[in-house]
């Protein structure tokens, strides 16, 4: 006799509710981890938060000008530059190149060479025949910038930067403190690393603290930071004779102390994860220039993929998973114990939006909450991660 195998409905029905409640349990047990882990978000400066570097004396006019000749892809046809009409922060096809690799090559046939001739040719970007149609696109950047609130030179220098006429722009984006809001109401336990080349980090520090201790309207909820904002900017360096030593430098204004401490792998992993509040590093930028911006001597970010109580997030406008100029020089261990290593470039791509975010400064300006989402998906993948899913961008 055969017997009947069909699954009666209240069979179904009860197998339907324990998938469900398998699911919904492996979903909050997911959340509460995501919550209870610590964020230490590392933040280039320049082009990434801040639209110009206050120590140049550039207006943001310019500064967006020659962001924009980085977008903005054509191509080479017998030293003549021709556009595609395109804004794309990588090249859509092999032979595309953008205005500023183009006149990049063209004007600094030797790496090294000083660039302030070639920076100041790409200032007037849009007002060129090349980049004109892409004016209308700046007008639009520089309106989102633009300071709205009654400007007091006392009150607000330090919160705005010039620009070629009257007005004023946000020095630092609204975006991010959208970001350190969001981290307040959603008590995330959280550190901000400024991690800049440049001599803008004191700037930052002290226009953070500025905004906040003012009050103002994008600085609702942060008034508490105020006292978590450090003084103090660290010098980072490599060892000339072994990759897996770094030696960290304070720093008051452009000097640095004499003080200085060697530390391991292990041990900047462990002091960058044990930091609080919101901090600042000064990288040695001339480390990758004097080996052609190779990524191998960029900007460390450790990363220890098995950590579930510590996520590095490393958000940086040169971030370019698989390239050899990428600034990021990510050190990765798959277990507490092991040794950091350099990632092969062919596996950086698999820590995009978990680990490291390369920034698009325009959709930074244009959308308040971009760092926000792009936190959110970091979080989301590096938890997949951590439990062996595949990570989704």
């Amino acid at each position: 006799m055969q017997r009947d195998l069909t699954l009666s409905d209240s069979h179904l029905k009860e197998m339907k509710q324990r998938l469900c409640s398998i699911f919904h349990e492996s979903c909050n047990k997911m959340a509460n981890i995501v919550q209870n882990r610590k964020l230490i978000l590392h933040f280039d400066v320049n082009k990434t938060i801040v639209p110009v570097d206050s120590a140049t004396g550039e207006t943001v006019e310019a500064a967006l000008n020659v962001y924009l000749s980085g977008l903005a892809q054509g191509k080479d046809r017998e030293g003549e530059w021709h556009s595609k009409h395109v804004l794309a922060v990588a090249p859509d096809e092999q032979d595309d190149v953008s205005f500023y690799k183009f006149q990049e090559k063209r004007l600094l046939p030797h790496i090294n060479r000083d660039r302030k001739t070639f920076r100041y040719n790409l200032m007037s970007f849009t007002d060129k025949p090349q980049g004109s149609r892409y004016k209308p696109h700046l007008k639009e950047l520089l309106n989102v910038l633009k300071w709205d609130f009654p400007y007091e030179e006392t009150v607000h220098k330090d919160l705005t930067v010039p620009g070629n006429e009257a007005w004023r722009f946000h020095f630092i984006l609204p975006a991010f403190y959208k970001l350190l809001r969001y981290l307040v109401d959603q008590h995330k336990d959280f550190t901000v690393i400024f991690r800049t080349y440049g001599s803008d980090a004191n700037s930052v520090l002290k226009s953070l603290r500025h905004a906040i201790s003012n009050k103002l309207p994008f600085c609702h909820n942060l008034e508490e930071m105020s006292e978590d904002i450090s003084d103090t900017v660290y010098v980072l360096r490599r060892s000339n004779f072994e990759p897996s030593v770094f030696s960290v430098h304070t720093c008051a204004g452009d000097s640095e102390s004499e003080r200085v401490r060697v530390k391991t792998d292990e041990e900047m992993y462990m002091w960058m994860s044990n930091m609080n509040g919101i901090n600042a590093i000064r990288d040695n930028v001339q480390d990758w220039l004097d080996h052609s911006f190779d990524s191998r001597f960029g900007k460390p970010l450790w990363v220890d993929s098995s950590d579930e109580r510590n996520h590095h997030v490393f958000f940086d406008d040169n971030i370019r998973p698989g390239n050899l100029d990428s600034i990021a020089n990510i050190r990765l261990r798959h277990s507490a114990g092991e040794d950091f290593q350099t990632v092969d470039r062919t596996e950086e791509h698999k820590l995009v939006n978990a680990n490291i975010v390369p920034v698009t400064f325009t959709e930074a300006i244009l959308d308040e909450d971009y760092f926000v989402k792009k936190l959110r998906l970091c979080e989301e993948n590096y938890a997949k991660q951590l439990y062996g899913h595949k990570l989704t961008n």
